[in-house]
């Protein structure tokens, strides 16, 4: 985790250089920065494959290359256009092409990465492959984040990508679709993150079955209406599950039990609780877990679940509160809640100017 951070540290400052480079000129550039770990290679404005000829330094390193490409258009990348950098992150943003294929009979724009490459970013509605086959000879590949995105079709074509993939990272986008099989052919992962997006269902289904490395699956700020049924399911190395900031309103025993082991750290805060009998069982589960503030009825309207008793969470308030609803009425769909702000689309007034 520590050293996640620090990469994520380092990228962030390296996004920040790529910004004042984007103020200073809107000539294509690259700035190279030889550091004591990584050496940097920051483009952008680049609009056709010969501005990798004349601006990209050749030059080998020993260090592992993060190549950061932004706010540059152009029909292609040119056939093997990172091969001999070294390049073990690769971040695109803001890269619009016509095709990131490879063109028939042709080397490909990404020949050459195969054994370097470990991390895989796109931002800013870049250009993705037309099928994640492309990245499939990337043995070495081990996260792939797509951020900042309308529209991203999260289907089973996933599958396609290398065995090797332990991460897949999906932020601050809207998904136009979501298969049920999404991510059930990469059996070696580890860490699922869908954040600030507006999905609002996620099934086990998507998953691997068993996934028998996953650890983490981190759903926070999303727009879920109801607790992922069957999620703890044959997932036996799960250590973290995280639906902070959702539309849940209640629980089924049946669903959240399989986590209540030792192992499981689940987040629910931020949830617009419906409290009532419904939620007994939850008085007996671990103090380990992060519940949240009830949301409704108004007489607990505040109060964390786990103080509350039985005598208080009556079963008379009403029925069920329809998925992702919370009112106060026996009708609490006609009462409901209004729904959060839709996440802010990928593009916008700022977005020229930051990486």
């Amino acid at each position: 985790m520590v050293d996640y951070a620090a990469k994520t540290s380092a990228l962030s400052t390296v996004l920040l250089l790529a910004t004042v480079m984007s103020w200073v000129s809107a000539e294509p550039l690259c700035l190279e920065i030889d550091g004591h770990k990584y050496r940097r290679l920051i483009c952008r404005e680049f609009e056709s494959p010969d501005d990798f000829r004349r601006h990209v330094p050749r030059s080998e390193s020993p260090k592992d290359t993060w190549f950061l490409l932004i706010d540059s258009s152009m029909d292609r990348l040119p056939p093997a256009a990172f091969a001999g950098l070294n390049v073990s992150e690769l971040v695109f943003s803001n890269v619009v092409l016509s095709s990131l294929d490879a063109p028939e009979g042709s080397e490909g724009p990404l020949s050459g990465l195969e054994d370097s490459l470990q991390k895989f970013v796109f931002r800013r509605e870049s250009t993705l492959p037309s099928s994640w086959s492309q990245l499939g000879n990337m043995t070495a590949l081990r996260e792939l984040h797509l951020q900042r995105y309308l529209n991203l079709n999260l289907t089973r074509d996933f599958g396609k990508l290398p065995p090797s993939l332990k991460l897949v990272f999906v932020f601050d986008s809207s998904v136009n679709r979501v298969d049920d099989d999404w991510l059930v052919d990469l059996t070696n992962l580890e860490t699922v993150i869908v954040r600030v997006t507006d999905m609002a269902l996620f099934t086990r289904s998507m998953l691997p079955k068993p996934a028998s490395k996953l650890r983490t699956l981190d759903l926070a700020e999303n727009q879920l209406r109801a607790f992922p049924r069957g999620i703890g399911e044959d997932l036996p190395a799960l250590q973290f599950v995280n639906l902070e900031d959702n539309r849940i309103t209640s629980l089924d025993e049946n669903d959240v039990a399989p986590l209540h082991r030792d192992t499981v750290l689940l987040r629910l805060i931020g949830n617009p609780m419906y409290c009532d009998c419904r939620l007994w069982f939850l008085l007996d589960y671990t103090d380990r877990w992060h519940y949240f503030l009830c949301q409704a009825p108004e007489i607990h309207r505040g109060r964390y679940i786990k103080m509350l008793s039985e005598p208080e969470l009556r079963c008379g308030y009403g029925p069920a509160p329809e998925p992702g609803v919370v009112g106060e009425s026996p009708a609490p769909a006609a009462h409901a809640s209004q729904p959060p702000a839709q996440v802010a689309p990928p593009g916008n007034s700022s977005a020229s100017s930051s990486a």
